[in-house]
């Protein structure tokens, strides 16, 4: 048996994921995922299984969003774009987002992406959960980044052609990123 399928399928196990939400993703039956994590059996494409469990491992990591970002990098860090154990999945799915724009952007001012994902999150709760994925998803948290921008005076240098950017390798929607950014205008700046 490959160990590190059945170490991945244990691991995914400890995180709360069932044996059949594990099959969904895979696309086999949770009996044969159950055998692979027994060790009876191997997967027929192991690279495939092994590059679908790495994704949910990676995607369900908090200390992905918290080391990257924890102030002291010891302990637990006090900031709101951490994902925390109560967070629902569309607040993770956001601060994972932020934790990409503010990579792509290279922004790495605490006070700000604090306020980012302060007001996204306020947003997003005052307007219940809307389906906020992909492409969706990073146009909003853009609006958010520019919002806050306004609001404490930041200036990012060059932010146009990194719009255009983001826009021409389909990162965000640009119509979707305006509209946002006028309802977050109109909530947050005014």
């Amino acid at each position: 048996m490959d160990v590190t399928v059945r170490q991945l399928i244990l691991d995914l196990k400890k995180k709360g994921f069932s044996y059949r939400a594990l099959a969904k993703v895979l696309g086999v039956s949770h009996e044969e995922v159950r055998r692979w994590a027994l060790g009876l059996y191997r997967p027929k494409n192991p690279h495939r299984v092994l590059k679908r469990l790495s994704d949910l491992i990676i995607d369900d990591k908090p200390e992905l969003v918290d080391d990257y970002y924890s102030p002291t990098h010891n302990g637990p860090p006090n900031n709101y774009f951490s994902i925390r154990p109560g967070d629902n999945h569309l607040i993770k799915r956001f601060k994972r987002s932020v934790k990409l724009i503010a990579d792509l952007l290279d922004i790495q001012n605490s006070k700000l992406l604090d306020y980012v994902a302060e007001t996204g999150i306020k947003y997003l709760k005052e307007n219940g959960s809307q389906k906020l994925y992909g492409v969706k998803l990073r146009s909003f948290t853009l609006a958010c980044f520019r919002v806050v921008m306004y609001r404490l005076h930041y200036v990012y240098p060059d932010w146009i052609s990194r719009f255009n950017f983001f826009g021409e390798v389909k990162l965000i929607d640009p119509p979707i990123y305006r509209r946002f950014f006028l309802e977050l205008s109109e909530k947050y700046l005014a």
